[in-house]
């Protein structure tokens, strides 16, 4: 037991000391923190449409870059994350990502441009305060701005790899199914509960969730990637297919499912333990029978 404590502890400090160093600087730190410079990229997956804070909609965007333009007018190629808020005003004339009233949420690939200042993200320093900085790191995330949508330029040709413009594809078909079957409201919530979007709930909505101490359940968590691994798995077995077919259907199942969330840290924890254990079964059902 003093072994692994021991262990746990060495690990934990490994880790802090590699999240420290892959903390460093990125391609697009030079690019930060100055005046405005224009970015070219494309979206890293399909736009966010949330209500923003004066009532006017506003659009997130994960962006990949492809290159960024300086002030001197110098085109650099660079590589990097940035979460762009995109925000409508009434008076705006419509644009190519629509107008307050009709806003239009960009879809994965499609390429745009913009100019505006680059900030690196920051974390508040009072105790026990969310790691943002860390948190947009993981999803591949340098650096945040903001923009117009009207100045927010859709440019021709589309960018990506094609497994990820399949998952947003299938994303948008269930999402419409989904409004189809149970209407605009129940879409949300439903939305959030099994694939993760949230950004069709509406801040009401929203606020009723947290109040009641019931947010979470809109949250996609390791129960979803069991309730849909089990009738799978089950089924499989009732129709007395091999331990091996069982369980590599279960585990391709298991990991679309996962895809289509995202990946967040729930589900890919639930969905590596859910992987481990039917391979497990798998390997003491075959040496039993040998």
């Amino acid at each position: 037991m003093a072994l692994a404590l021991g262990a746990f502890a060495c690990a934990g400090a490994v880790s802090f000391d590699l999240e420290g160093a892959a903390a460093g600087p990125n391609q697009l730190t030079e690019f930060c923190e100055r005046g405005p410079v224009t970015v070219t990229g494309y979206l890293m997956r399909d736009g966010m449409l949330r209500g923003g804070a004066y009532g006017s909609p506003q659009q997130r965007i994960d962006l990949q870059t492809e290159s960024v333009e300086d002030e001197r007018g110098r085109v650099v190629p660079v590589a990097g994350g940035i979460r762009l808020a995109v925000y409508y005003r009434e008076r705006d004339e419509p644009t190519a990502a629509g107008s307050a009233a009709h806003p239009i949420v960009l879809h994965y690939g499609q390429r745009i441009r913009f100019q505006t200042p680059l900030r690196l993200p920051r974390n508040y320093g009072n105790p026990g305060a969310m790691d943002t900085r860390g948190y947009l790191r993981r999803q591949g995330i340098d650096a945040v701005s903001s923009q117009k949508a009207a100045e927010v330029e859709l440019l021709a040709g589309r960018s990506g790899s094609r497994t990820g413009a399949w998952l947003a594809a299938v994303r948008r078909s269930l999402l419409a199914r989904m409004n189809l079957l149970w209407g605009p409201r129940d879409e949300a919530v439903l939305a959030a509960m099994l694939i993760g979007e949230h950004s069709l709930i509406d801040r009401e909505t929203r606020q009723d969730f947290q109040r009641t101490g019931t947010y979470h359940i809109l949250v996609v968590s390791g129960m979803n990637v069991g309730l849909m691994a089990l009738p799978v798995f089950w089924l499989l077995r009732r129709l007395r297919l091999g331990e091996g077919v069982t369980t590599v259907v279960t585990m391709l199942a298991t990991g679309a499912y996962t895809l289509l969330t995202d990946m967040g840290a729930p589900v890919l924890r639930a969905a590596l333990c859910c992987g481990s254990t039917c391979w497990r079964g798998c390997s003491t059902a075959i040496r039993e029978r040998h």
